[in-house]
């Protein structure tokens, strides 16, 4: 019985923080429209991202091999023709880490991802900017010829 009243304790508390926190949460109205391409890293990153704030996104292929990233559409909504790029009910950004950023101030349920703090916020500054200069660069020298040959 005290195993029981122990779980039903359990879902109760578990549903009532979960509903404060959906009322609390500041969520987007329509699902931001996230265009990608599966082996983006980048992409995968703000896939990542979105999914532990909880975010909805309204997944868009972008076949840069086909050169879907290329069209007059997309270069008047990114003329850097670049992905991930996301729509947030006509608010455009490109780059990941700048998506990432605006997803955690945006709707980030709290600090957690992104802290508030200066020193905290610095040192996730630090390592998303060793990312942007140092490894992805390194990544790409290396894969580069194998995957263009």
């Amino acid at each position: 019985m005290k195993s029981s009243m122990f779980t039903v304790v359990f879902v109760v508390s578990v549903l009532c923080n979960a509903a404060a926190r959906s009322k609390s949460s500041k969520m987007p109205v329509e699902p931001i429209k996230l265009y990608y391409f599966p082996p983006s890293p980048p992409c995968r990153a703000v896939m990542m991202a979105a999914k532990a704030m909880g975010i909805e996104l309204e997944m868009v292929l972008t076949n840069i091999i086909e050169g879907e990233h290329m069209t007059p559409e997309f270069l008047k909504m990114n003329p850097q023709h670049t992905i991930p790029t996301i729509d947030d009910n006509g608010f455009i950004l490109w780059e990941s880490r700048a998506i990432i950023q605006y997803l955690a101030n945006a709707y980030g349920r709290d600090d957690a991802l992104y802290p508030k703090n200066p020193r905290l916020r610095a040192m996730v500054d630090q390592r998303l900017n060793f990312d942007l200069g140092t490894l992805f660069s390194r990544y790409l020298n290396l894969y580069s010829p194998v995957l263009h040959g």
